[in-house]
């Protein structure tokens, strides 16, 4: 049986591998609303809170569902420890990038379809028939890919250095004196 990193550092990276997909994502709405500010193309702040809205919603649903599933992989599925190489480390997060992609994808799809009344039809209706349904989850599963090809390797080596590092500099017990190294 292999050996599972410490929790609280597998906790750490998927913290920081959500942050940065959820910052990643919402800035180019941010900047598209700033730049209709300084530009005077509508009134976009009235239109900022529903857009910021949308897209927290779709962030959170499939950035949290990756964050997620990247976490039990780093820690339970194939875990990242300090003796494998490298490009091993790398190789296994790229293979769980996709399946977290994968898995982000249809969580995110049944979040979409829960409020429809769990009506398949009605849910296929609303992306604009199959064609349009089809469209959109090859839309949202390559977005979601996108983000985690590159997020999800750089974690996993970071965690990787970070279980080297600690492996090779062990914390020294704390030994008690004794009486005669008091005195001396």
């Amino acid at each position: 049986m292999t050996t599972r990193p410490p929790i609280r550092a597998v906790l750490v990276a998927a913290a920081a591998l959500f942050a940065s997909l959820f910052l990643v994502g919402l800035a180019p709405t941010i900047a598209t609303t700033l730049s209709d500010v300084v530009y005077r193309r509508g009134d976009a702040l009235e239109y900022f809170p529903g857009l910021i809205g949308q897209h927290v919603q779709t962030l959170l649903g499939a950035n949290l569902t990756a964050s997620l599933w990247i976490l039990l992989w780093f820690w339970v599925i194939l875990p990242v420890r300090s003796d494998q190489r490298m490009s091993r480390v790398a190789l296994r997060a790229l293979l769980g990038a996709v399946v977290a992609a994968v898995v982000a994808t249809l969580v995110y799809l049944l979040w979409m379809w829960l409020p429809l009344g769990g009506r398949l039809g009605g849910f296929v209706e609303a992306f604009g028939g199959a064609r349009g349904f089809a469209r959109s989850v090859i839309n949202i599963g390559s977005q979601v890919v996108v983000d985690l090809v590159f997020a999800v390797p750089l974690a996993a080596v970071l965690l990787w250095g970070w279980l080297r590092r600690s492996a090779a500099s062990p914390t020294p017990a704390s030994v008690p004196a004794t009486t005669q190294e008091v005195s001396a």
